[in-house]
């Protein structure tokens, strides 16, 4: 897509045969950004008209859900005291994983027989990115194959920002294809615990 949403969100692709030669590349890529209508906040975003943050086509919020529990109205009249109170947005945080993703991507067969995605992937999901990789590609889930070692503890940190670039760049060279993210990166396009708000 040429609009991008947020801070992290992919702009371009780089493959090369070394580690220097992609840095080098990616010094030659020139980008220009325009500016555009835009919400930095959550209570934002959910007003009617807000600029669309590019999830849903009619709007920004994605779902919303109401969970009563016992006669509220009843619990109210009963109470001694009422507080009304609200917390304001906490902090989004990120859990600091000891690493950034990792994913190695190769095709095997061609457009004729069915060319099949192989995907080593570092995950504690291998089902999850297995059906994302088909969905990204619309390929039948028989032709797509996920590899995944044991990846211990799980606290979330965005694996799958690395898949879908691996997986272009490979079908575009016909070569393996390593993405390896750093921290610093994780930091900007990792999934982490979102901020929330109390009533």
């Amino acid at each position: 897509s040429d609009v991008k949403y947020s801070v992290g969100d992919a702009v371009a692709a780089v493959a090369a045969t070394s580690e220097n030669l992609a840095m080098h590349a990616l010094t030659l890529i020139d980008v220009e950004y325009e500016t555009r209508a835009h919400v930095v906040t959550p209570d934002d975003a959910m007003k009617s008209g807000a600029p669309l943050v590019g999830l849903l086509p009619d709007g920004n919020t994605f779902t919303r859900a109401e969970n009563e529990i016992g006669d509220i109205e009843a619990g109210f009249a009963e109470a001694d005291v009422i507080i009304e109170n609200e917390s304001g947005w906490t902090n989004r945080w990120h859990n600091n994983p000891m690493g950034g993703g990792s994913c190695t991507v190769w095709w095997t067969g061609d457009e004729t027989s069915g060319a099949t995605l192989n995907a080593w992937v570092d995950t504690q999901n291998p089902h999850g990115e297995h059906r994302g990789f088909s969905g990204s590609f619309e390929l039948p889930q028989n032709r797509v194959k996920v590899y995944a070692h044991g990846a211990g503890g799980g606290f979330g940190g965005g694996r799958a920002s690395v898949n879908a670039p691996a997986a272009a760049l490979a079908k575009k060279t016909g070569k393996i294809v390593s993405i390896h993210t750093d921290r610093r990166d994780q930091f900007f396009r990792g999934v982490t615990q979102f901020a929330c708000k109390s009533h």
